[in-house]
């Protein structure tokens, strides 16, 4: 028989037997549990529509006894054995669920539930099950607190398998996760989309539709966290003829071996790259600070060659008697290096072995610095919507202001063997899209040049005039596999930043200093390869700043960017702020004590209203201890005032064409 005749076979006599048996028996009910909604479920039993898309079901032979991993039992006193059925799809990790990881870490002894997990975890091979982060996201999502965020994700989740440079992409559309959530869940696609259209969440979806799936005769495999990642790096790496079948069986049997709908849901989430908890980036590395300043991996294998951990913790203990405000700082300098170390070297995979040889200290600055072919987060601009604010924010300080091209941003890596990469501002790589500059760079390296990290905005140019055109341009140039004989939109590179050079990291130098090596070390090539085109003022000279700002305009571009030449030499002793930082965390609380000397339109401080005199000459701390820094070294992934946008939307575009956003603009692709 196929499947759907003994799918009737079964259901027939298991009617006929429920008719012929008195209720009052035990065992013999044969409705389908379910707490939430019974009815609807003992009816759908009753009158089972299998459709073309329902997974093959195992049968328990009426003549054996039921075999451990079938839910069910075979009832005696009648020629044929009739199963009971139990739901599993509502089964939770009890264990997992008892865990609080919400509680603070000041407080919680993870000593106290380590024994319980290694025992629970022992029947599938010690690893920790997915469970446990399922756990983790259900409580992130459940509270808008700061504190608990942070507090639970000492477990840290990046909802990402690899880092933006390494091409490792799931690949995967709704289509097939839609499949997949029909054939595990015994669902067709009239109700998956009644499902969709309530929630419109695809994780949501996913928790739905499992409560809704009536049985399953097969205990699911509990999922791992380290079962459910390879999973993954198989979904992305199957490639080629038949690719699509693997990675649908792949999301299937994700889906099948996940217990209840929360699993179901955050692993469906996981799949669509939306986790949907509210932990950004900044908070995970936050907690991972955390986590590496209270505990070490425990190791309790006798194997030698097991790795000890032996780098230094703070007493919890200590800790609890701090005050809130030392508490506060101590935090903050294990978070502030994390973040430094991260936007340096943004691959989990480099960071994490060396916290574990060092732990959260100074040294880590330099386990992880920066790499060739390895992306930083490049440095960003504030906006400023008109020159005059420009000007006062660099009151007394020298700057240079630079053409804002309407390009694309490009971060150009080349190693002392001529090996050449080419990565976006969003540390994606572009190597293959602009096979042109690699083949560029031999030629603009100077005497001397052996490694360096460049950075330009690429530009589509007419190579015989050297007329700019826009990014619409420039986005019709193809993305892969771009052959340099087929190659009609042709680009120049207009550099404006250099940030290591021979092996030497350059972060810390002023921008004055990499500018002029940029400029005296490289080979300029006309229409192919040069340098922003710039202009060294004072907030004094406002009328040639503006005459710069209008030649911007005329060149077709989208304004000017404005940067701090040189630190100042005696620098105010910094204040912490416990303003947590936003967009690209651009706090930084071992600096962000520079105070603006303004005070506010009475002239005088919220603190000096009681004794104006003598107080009227005080700066305002109230508002200013969030003022960012004006530095004129190399800051990855910060936005500060030390860079300034002036521009505007229209930006000499041809025709009085629709204005942009330049913020918007900005975002998307510039400085």
């Amino acid at each position: 028989m196929t499947d759907e005749e003994l799918a009737r076979k079964l259901q027939a006599e298991w009617d006929q037997e429920e008719a012929s048996v008195s209720t009052k028996i035990s065992g013999t009910s044969a409705s389908i549990s379910n707490d939430k909604e019974p009815d609807a479920f003992a009816t759908r039993s009753r009158n089972p529509q299998p459709d073309k898309g329902a997974p093959m079901r195992e049968r328990a032979p009426s003549s054996e006894p039921p075999k451990s991993d079938v839910i069910g039992t075979s009832h005696k006193g009648n020629a044929r054995g009739i199963l009971s059925l139990q739901s599993v799809v509502t089964a939770v990790d009890t264990t997992s669920e008892s865990i609080p990881f919400d509680e603070s870490p000041l407080t919680f002894d993870p000593a106290k539930y380590v024994p319980q997990l290694r025992e629970h975890w022992a029947n599938d091979g010690g690893d920790a099950s997915y469970a446990l982060l399922a756990r983790c996201f259900v409580l992130v999502g459940g509270t808008s607190s700061r504190i608990k965020i942070v507090d639970t994700l000492v477990w840290l989740s990046t909802n990402a398998i690899s880092p933006p440079y390494i091409s490792l992409e799931l690949g995967l559309g709704g289509s097939a996760i839609s499949k997949a959530l029909r054939q595990v869940c015994g669902l067709d696609n009239r109700s998956l989309k009644a499902i969709y259209d309530k929630f419109g969440d695809a994780g949501d979806v996913a928790f739905e539709a499992k409560k809704k799936q009536s049985f399953t005769l097969r205990a699911p495999k509990p999922l791992t966290i380290k079962g459910v990642y390879n999973s993954l790096v198989k979904i992305a790496s199957a490639q080629g003829p038949g690719s699509a079948e693997v990675k649908q069986r792949l999301v299937d049997r994700l889906l099948q071996d996940a217990r209840g709908g929360e699993e179901s849901r955050y692993v469906v989430r996981t799949l669509c790259q939306h986790l949907r908890i509210g932990a950004v980036k900044t908070t995970l590395l936050i907690a991972l600070s955390r986590a590496f300043l209270l505990s070490r991996p425990s190791i309790t294998s006798p194997n030698q060659n097991e790795p000890t951990y032996e780098y230094p913790l703070r007493s919890v203990e200590d800790l609890r008697r701090l005050k809130k405000e030392e508490l506060a700082e101590v935090w903050g300098r294990g978070e502030e290096i994390v973040k430094a170390c991260f936007a340096r070297r943004p691959n989990y995979d480099d960071l994490i072995p060396a916290m574990l040889e060092v732990g959260v200290c100074p040294e880590l600055l330099v386990r992880c610095g920066l790499g060739l072919h390895v992306p930083l987060r490049p440095m960003l601009g504030s906006i400023t919507r008109d020159l005059s604010e420009m000007l006062t924010k660099l009151q007394g300080r020298d700057f240079a202001c630079e053409f804002k091209y309407d390009g694309q941003r490009a971060q150009v890596h080349c190693d002392a063997g001529g090996k050449v990469s080419i990565f976006s501002r969003h540390l994606e790589m572009m190597t293959d899209k602009y096979p042109d500059l690699v083949a560029l760079v031999p030629r603009i390296r100077g005497e001397g040049v052996g490694s360096f990290i460049m950075e330009g905005e690429v530009v589509a140019v007419d190579q015989t005039t050297g007329e700019l055109k826009n990014f619409q341009t420039l986005t019709n140039r193809a993305r892969k596999d771009v052959a340099i004989g087929s190659i009609t939109i042709d680009v120049c590179l207009f550099a404006f930043d250099l940030m290591y050079l021979n092996g030497q990291p350059l972060l810390d130098r002023p921008f004055r200093e990499r500018r002029s090596l940029l400029r005296s070390l490289f080979v300029e090539i006309p229409n192919r390869f040069t340098w922003v085109r710039s202009l060294d003022a004072t907030s004094q000279d406002s009328e040639i700043v503006l005459d710069f700002f209008k030649q911007a305009l005329n060149f077709k571009c989208e304004g000017i960017m404005v940067k701090i030449l040189d630190n100042l030499p005696n620098l105010p002793t910094p204040i912490a702020s416990t303003h947590e930082g936003e967009g690209n965390d651009s706090t930084d609380k071992q600096q962000e004590g520079v105070i603006s000397r303004t005070q506010n339109s009475k002239g005088k401080s919220k603190a000096s209203l009681g004794d104006s005199k003598e107080n009227e000459k005080q700066p305002t701390l109230a508002k200013t201890a969030r003022r960012k820094p004006l530095l004129s070294t190399y800051e990855p992934d910060k936005r500060l005032d030390s860079w300034l946008k002036a521009g505007t939307g229209k930006a000499a575009r041809p025709n009085g064409g629709r204005p942009s956003c330049l913020p918007c603009a900005t975002r998307r692709r510039g400085r």
